[in-house]
């Protein structure tokens, strides 16, 4: 890593760490409705950082480098929407959870299909790199391909797994909205579907930058995680959640933002070059 961009991400890691210690503050000394409001604005401007941070770093980027950050830039705009909509019902009707989650809320779905190309999308290489650059472009679109169908079955068997075990009975116990179940639901398996396509990932390639692997992987598990949080405050029919949630949350987007920052090396894979003319 270049002295300049250890020291862009050295200063934008300190400006992150300042940024999380203020909200976490103002999530335990301000009044619960404003408290939730501050950190909600904070999650929704981390999202909206990362949008702008991958389509600045995705301009100047070629190849895999640049299309991992095109994509997962562009999926975090409707994200930050959808949480300043969050921030709008808090506002107007002071609990954090929402008594109807308008159909359009699946649409979270398809920005799920956005991550998950990023994430796909990121650069690496063949474990083993020392093949011919025929066999290797050959394999890259089927192991794409692969990769996100074993993603979909590990995250069905887990769902299916929490369903009958912990889902079901919750769900014959109290009557839910539809729309917020379904979208609570779709959400905890996106995030998941995300995580297991990062597993595979790291496990059956080589990625060009681990650190900034792991970053992603860490936001993106932050994110998860204050997203169960809040499904299991829904199913149990509560009305709102601690600030810290959404302390958490946005933790999670200033890692996915420091990954952006993060300089890709050159892949080593050999290059195909075409036949050496005879003399």
């Amino acid at each position: 890593m270049r002295t300049r961009d250890r020291s862009k991400l050295t200063t934008a890691s300190w400006a992150g760490a300042a940024f999380i210690l203020v909200i976490t503050i103002c999530a335990f000394t301000l009044p619960s409705r404003v408290a939730a409001m501050v950190t909600g604005f904070a999650s929704a401007a981390s999202c909206l950082a990362v949008a702008i941070n991958m389509g600045w770093t995705g301009r100047k980027a070629r190849g895999a480098d640049r299309r991992w950050r095109i994509l997962i830039g562009a999926a975090a705009i409707p994200t930050a929407v959808a949480t300043a909509w969050h921030i709008a019902w808090i506002s107007g009707h002071g609990t954090a959870i929402p008594a109807h989650v308008p159909w359009a809320a699946d649409g979270f779905l398809l920005i799920v299909v956005l991550y998950l190309a990023g994430v796909l999308a990121f650069p690496t290489d063949p474990l083993d790199s020392g093949r011919d650059s025929s066999s290797l472009g050959r394999e890259g679109f089927h192991w794409y391909v692969i990769t996100a169908l074993d993603s979909l079955v590990v995250v069905g068997a887990l769902f299916l797994l929490a369903w009958l075990t912990i889902l079901k009975p919750i769900a014959e116990m109290r009557h839910f909205d539809t729309a917020g179940l379904v979208s609570s639901l779709a959400t905890v398996a996106g995030y998941l579907l995300l995580l297991a396509g990062l597993v595979f990932l790291s496990v059956f390639r080589q990625p060009r930058s681990a650190f900034a692997l792991a970053l992603l992987g860490a936001g993106l598990t932050g994110m998860m995680a204050s997203t169960v949080i809040y499904f299991v405050v829904f199913a149990t029919g509560g009305h709102g959640t601690a600030p810290i949630v959404d302390v958490v949350s946005t933790l999670g987007w200033l890692l996915i933002l420091l990954a952006g920052l993060v300089p890709m090396p050159e892949s080593e894979t050999p290059v195909r070059r075409g036949p050496i003319p005879l003399s």
